[in-house]
């Protein structure tokens, strides 16, 4: 009967520190993002991202042996949340508009924009940067989910979400850019 007790205990006591890692990550990350809103990147330094999060800096590096390490994380982060934005929408259309919304509006790349155009540039150069390399690889995949797999149609699709980032369109152009660009994306292609 002790064992038993014991075991559960242990057990307990492993979920219990999981979830406080898994908190901690979340606080962490949350700490980047506002970070980076409030400083920009080049701003942001690795004891800021543990400040904003309220998580001891030594916790920190526990999760993240580098700012390299944490903006991988941090972007797998935010691929996961806007994927998940794009899937619960109806069709293609509304997960264009759906992400052009939430790039005009996320005060992450508003502040990036404005206070580093330089890091903006080399981000955006899409074919020379394994970090778009990624992205475009799961733009792809929400896309195929939605039955739209012409390789130029996603191109399309995919530059002018990116485009979102520096010159984000009013939110009430927002819905009638992403149509126009989901018409041109559904054109067939056109032989030479």
């Amino acid at each position: 009967m002790l064992d038993q007790s014991s075991r559960k205990r242990e057990h307990g006591t492993h979920v219990r520190a999981g979830n406080a890692m898994e908190r901690s990550r979340k606080a962490l990350l949350d700490g980047a993002r506002e970070a980076v809103a409030t400083k920009g990147i080049s701003g942001t330094s690795m004891v800021d991202v543990a400040d904003f999060g309220q998580v001891a800096r030594a916790t920190l590096y526990n999760h993240f042996r580098s700012k390299d390490d944490l903006w991988v994380a941090l972007i797998q982060d935010e691929l996961e949340s806007v994927s998940e934005l794009f899937r619960a929408q109806s069709n293609f259309e509304t997960g264009l508009a759906a992400l052009a919304s939430y790039i005009g509006a996320n005060p992450m790349l508003r502040t990036i924009a404005k206070e580093d155009p330089a890091t903006l540039a080399t981000l955006t150069k899409v074919a020379e940067n394994q970090l778009w390399t990624a992205i475009y690889a799961r733009f792809s995949l929400l896309a195929r989910e939605r039955k739209v797999s012409d390789s130029a149609a996603v191109d399309v699709a995919f530059r002018w979400l990116v485009s979102q980032i520096a010159y984000p369109l009013p939110p009430e152009m927002q819905i009638s850019g992403a149509n126009m660009v989901a018409r041109i994306a559904k054109l067939a292609p056109v032989l030479f």
